[in-house]
């Protein structure tokens, strides 16, 4: 799952459906600050220490494999963590689409993925329904339009949750998105702003939403060329501006999915890229607020680190984006390499502990198909947890852009 890998760089793609050991049974335990896994079609809190787990949430088997089948993932997907590591944001798919009423429209309702957004209290398992579509799907469907919720990301102070709705026409017209916000203390969710063009096109891939100071950028890829939109949502979610820009090393369809990757360097209004000029990996940055880009080393690297304690956090370290190359390092908080995670092992996901000190990573599938084994660094060695995943969160991250010492 490279897409998901190179969580900063590259387009995301699905992940595959996997199944529950004897560890992973859904009983109370007490974990601690756990690791979020989903297995599948579940979700579960996880021990660091001990393997053991509570389940979170699920959809069924039957939503699930309809879904998987019209090539729409598995029905639930992790999104994001608050900064204060208390909440998970996550979608859900909608088993209405099972319902005999819609007996002859479940393709079509499958192929548009109609979901929820959910807060879960990542200690208690207090859930909340943000979006509630199943409350209104029967007027939803009869109005040919259905909608898929994406893109989750909190505020950076976690007062709100951003998200991207996307209306998804039954009847093949044009798709159109907005940007929304939930206030976790009023409960109220807000429409900020339609995300232009719209009605979309083929050719417009929103690569995602990046909180900044005060509020959150989109990002909109509205070609083959390289020509991006970026548009700035600041105090009160007002639009603060938009321009576009268009990224170097955009020749080519071939250099298309690696360009639109922006990662956005912490507490500061840029954002770091890769671009392709002559077959060579250039990192760039670009500052959101005169919209000028820069080439900076080569030796620069996409480090993700805790949101709590950046400056003392190990580093989950991307050092290439190219198959056959070592993709990942964990380093020490000054950047010094600690272990090198190779391609035997090809790690799918990785995830750093709240307090920054340890960090985990799915291991190599025993077979095709399967989760893969939960590894735990503790900053001097490596354990296996006993519990098998298909992607992992951990505490709330953010990213810096330097190279490795």
């Amino acid at each position: 799952m490279i897409i998901r890998n190179c969580l900063y760089l590259l387009t995301v793609m699905f992940v595959s459906l996997g199944f529950v050991n004897a560890a992973q049974a859904n009983r109370p335990v007490n974990i601690g600050t756990p690791i979020i896994a989903r297995v599948g079609r579940s979700i579960y809190a996880v021990s660091a220490d001990t393997g053991e787990s509570n389940m979170l949430d699920e959809v069924s088997t039957e939503l699930s494999q309809v879904l998987k089948k019209n090539y729409s993932g598995v029905g639930i997907s992790l999104e994001d963590v608050s900064p204060d590591n208390t909440y998970l944001a996550y979608t859900a798919g909608l088993s209405d689409i099972l319902d005999s009423t819609y007996s002859e429209q479940v393709k079509p309702l499958a192929q548009r993925n109609p979901n929820d957004v959910y807060i879960v209290n990542i200690a208690t398992g207090e859930r909340i329904n943000v979006t509630n579509q199943s409350a209104r799907f029967a007027d939803e469907v009869s109005s040919g339009v259905v909608r898929n919720y994406s893109k989750l990301k909190w505020s950076q102070d976690g007062s709100r949750l951003y998200f991207v709705a996307e209306l998804r026409s039954l009847n093949d017209h044009p798709l159109s998105r907005t940007l929304h916000a939930y206030n976790l203390e009023t409960a109220e969710d807000q429409r900020v702003a339609d995300l232009l063009p719209s009605p979309l096109t083929a050719d417009n891939l929103l690569i995602g939403l990046y909180p900044v100071k005060g509020g959150v950028a989109s990002v909109t890829a509205l070609d083959h060329n390289g020509n991006m939109r970026f548009t700035l949502f600041g105090e009160n979610n007002k639009v603060t501006y938009t321009f576009v820009f268009k990224l170097k090393g955009s020749q080519d369809v071939n250099a298309w999915m690696f360009d639109y990757n922006p990662i956005h360097i912490s507490d500061r209004y840029k954002f770091g890229y890769f671009s392709f000029p002559a077959n060579s990996l250039q990192p760039n940055v670009l500052d959101l607020l005169n919209g000028e880009s820069q080439a900076v080393s080569a030796d620069f690297k996409v480090n993700t680190v805790s949101r709590k304690v950046p400056e003392s956090s190990l580093r989950i370290v991307l050092n290439s984006v190219l198959v056959g190359d070592i993709p990942w390092v964990i380093a020490d908080s000054n950047g010094k390499q600690l272990i090198t995670l190779d391609n035997e092992l090809f790690i799918s996901d990785s995830a750093i502990a709240p307090d920054g000190q340890s960090i985990a990573y799915l291991g190599a599938r025993k077979k095709i198909g399967e989760p893969r084994d939960i590894f735990v660094f503790d900053g001097k060695e490596s354990h296996a947890l006993g519990f098998a995943a298909d992607e992992i969160l951990w505490g709330s991250v953010e990213y810096i852009f330097v190279p490795l010492n």
